[in-house]
């Protein structure tokens, strides 16, 4: 008596079209005490989502602090770019951005 097995190929697809490019986390920062926090967190969450990172620093950011801050996550992909003008931004606004007001 002869025994046969049968295995079936199972096919495994996707409808995700494959990821192309690698994120990127964008960050600017004037050498504050706020500019540096988001600095940092920028630097955590490009690393956790394996993203590259591109800081955009002020005249009045440290540069020194700044590659400090990089060389701990060398191995992430990032790069600094000089900005003249930095926007700051109100975090306290009501309406939409066709008409920002700002609370005093």
């Amino acid at each position: 008596m002869t025994a046969v097995t049968a295995e079936t190929a199972t096919v495994v697809t996707t409808d995700e079209p494959p990821v192309r490019h690698r994120p990127r986390v964008t960050i600017g920062t004037d050498g504050s005490t706020w500019g540096d926090a988001a600095l940092e967190w920028a630097l955590r969450h490009a690393w956790l989502m394996n993203a590259g990172l591109r800081v955009y620093s002020a005249k009045t950011s440290d540069d020194n602090e700044i590659a400090r801050r990089l060389d701990v996550y060398r191995w992430l992909h990032a790069s600094v770019a000089p900005v003249m003008t930095m926007l700051t931004v109100c975090p306290l606004w009501i309406g939409s951005w066709d008409s920002l007001y700002v609370q005093h």
